[in-house]
């Protein structure tokens, strides 16, 4: 498929392609045993036509343990005969009479018997082989607690609105539903967690999801890239508002309401010492204009700038280095030599004296007081190694939202080119959330962090350091997060010209991704946000193409 995931036109041709197997091909599907699948369902006078719908595609599934729990308080007679009709014919469809004062979904999730359950709308449609991959998924990662697949939506002029979803990110949650459907929980944590809070409707299984996250083990949320159902209804829950269900997150301090709820997360108190390193050669103008934002236009109160001049010679670039010397809290390091961004850094690093380590282009200007607040009340954050910025084109269209990897080895920016307040391919430039890598032109991590993963790789001089590092980081268990709060222009390629513009810059970048490549292998190709389905293109944007994973069938 070309054309993006918003192309109606596009995306049916991309299922029928890659998602439409044939009646012969699921024929060949060998039969597997597994546990049984509760499904459970509220259904009322006006949506039991509807529960039609969704009985005819589960009586259609290749896998078969499973039953239908449809809990229902009806007042006309039409509704209650479709509905027994459809228990008489399949005994795995089950009705459940839900007294006045009973709740319909918790009186169908009390009866279930399966080991694995999940909720339907009535109308949502799963595909054949959607319970089959679930329980397939479920035996390949035994300490799976809760699975979510991808999804789309299903009306008369057929499927549209693809959610192709990346592995799971806790941090999108605060801005509403990212998990959405098919979503299959183990019985035995729901057990753990209670009843479905139905006061909270629209918004009572967005609940469920955050108290699933909230105490399920690290690593036991599962994606599986698979468009597993057709849903009825578009998303109410994402996003959501930010008072509606109540959140919370270590740390956590509000969530400000708006089209894309913004968590805000505490600082300690006495804030943290950032050190801000900003290597430079021979660039006064650019120079000047980031200490300037960064000493008059940022509110953050304790700030260290180690300024790196890398063999500066022109004589405006050494009277504002010796004019930013002069200043209290700046200090001016000469590291005369070859290049290196990452012996740079390294170097500088071993003398700064702040808890929380910030990597700056001198190409970059502040446009907003609090952007530094903002990366840091993420890096300090136990669980996070890594913070990136949005960074803005001179033009004002996107230049960084994060790293993308893979496949062939590539990396590219998310959403390149965007325009400044675009959400993005299903609010990825909305929302913090986990990547793979953030560029190192504004970059921040605790010093202690830097230090244990090794800092920058010295043989990646110029570029894939920054790749690097963020690899280095979530292979050390933390996370690396960017956040589209945290706001500066960059004037990429300001300094040093791009690497395509010169072929001694290219021959040194191709060098620099093999040995990436040997280095990371696998990780190199298959990055866990991005999701299989898709590629990230040359301009950042999202492109379903054909699928990089295997069904379990195949």
């Amino acid at each position: 498929m070309s054309g993006p995931t918003d192309d109606p036109i596009g995306y049916r041709q991309w299922v029928a392609q890659y998602d439409s197997p044939s009646a012969a091909e699921l024929a060949r599907i060998p039969p597997m045993s597994g546990p049984r699948i509760s499904i459970a369902m509220a259904v009322g006078d006006t949506t039991a036509e509807a529960a039609t719908q969704t009985a005819a595609s589960l009586c259609r599934q290749i896998y078969t343990g499973w039953e239908l729990l449809l809990s229902h308080r009806l007042f006309s007679s039409w509704p209650r005969e479709t509905l027994a009709e459809l228990a008489a014919a399949d005994p795995r469809i089950r009705l459940l009479d839900v007294p006045s004062a009973g709740g319909l979904l918790n009186t169908a999730l009390a009866a279930r018997s399966g080991l694995l359950v999940c909720i339907l709308d009535p109308g949502d449609l799963l595909p054949p082989t959607a319970l089959y991959e679930v329980v397939a998924a479920f035996a390949a990662h035994p300490d799976t607690q809760l699975l979510y697949s991808d999804e789309d939506s299903c009306d008369d002029g057929g499927r549209r609105d693809p959610h192709f979803k990346p592995d799971f990110s806790p941090d999108p949650l605060l801005a509403g539903n990212s998990i959405g459907q098919l979503a299959v929980y183990r019985a035995e944590l729901l057990d753990r967690l209670g009843d479905v809070r139905t006061d909270l409707e629209p918004f009572s299984l967005y609940d469920l999801v955050l108290r699933t996250c909230a105490v399920a083990a690290p690593g036991s949320i599962l994606h599986l890239p698979a468009v597993l159902c057709h849903r009825a209804t578009r998303w109410a829950d994402w996003p959501a508002p930010a008072a509606t269900p109540p959140r919370t997150a270590p740390g956590l301090l509000a969530i400000a309401d708006a089209r894309w709820p913004r968590p805000r997360f505490a600082l300690p108190e006495p804030v943290p010492l950032v050190s801000v390193i900003v290597p430079t050669r021979d660039q006064p103008e650019l120079l000047g204009a980031c200490v300037a934002g960064l000493l008059e236009r940022t509110d953050y109160p304790a700030i260290e700038l180690l300024v790196v001049d890398n063999g500066s010679q022109d004589p405006a670039a050494l009277e504002t280095l010796s004019r930013l010397a002069a200043l209290p809290g700046v200090r001016v390091l000469s590291r005369p030599g070859p290049f290196n961004f990452a012996a740079l850094n390294n170097a500088t690093a071993a003398e700064a004296t702040g808890d929380v380590l910030l990597l700056l282009n001198d190409d970059t200007e502040m446009l907003h007081a609090d952007w530094l607040r903002e990366l840091v009340s993420h890096a300090v954050r136990p669980d996070v190694g890594a913070v990136g910025a949005r960074l803005l084109y001179p033009d004002g269209t996107l230049q960084h939202g994060g790293i993308l990897l893979g496949p062939g080895g590539a990396a590219t920016h998310v959403g390149r080119g965007a325009q400044r307040e675009s959400a993005g391919y299903d609010g990825q430039l909305a929302v913090v959330r986990d990547l793979s890598a953030v560029t190192g032109a504004c970059l921040a991590i605790r010093r202690e962090v830097f230090h244990a993963v090794g800092g920058m790789d010295e043989r990646l001089a110029v570029t894939w350091n920054d790749v690097d590092l963020c690899l280095r980081v979530r292979a050390a268990g933390l996370r690396v997060v960017w956040t589209p709060y945290a706001v500066l222009r960059h004037r990429e390629g300001s300094t040093r010209g791009t690497e395509a513009s010169d072929p001694a810059k290219l021959a040194r970048f191709l060098r620099e991704q093999a040995l990436m490549r040997d280095i990371w292998g696998n990780a190199m190709e298959v990055d866990p946000f991005l999701n299989p389905n898709l590629l990230a293109s040359e301009d950042g944007a999202l492109v379903p193409t054909r699928p990089r994973v295997r069904r379990p069938w195949h």
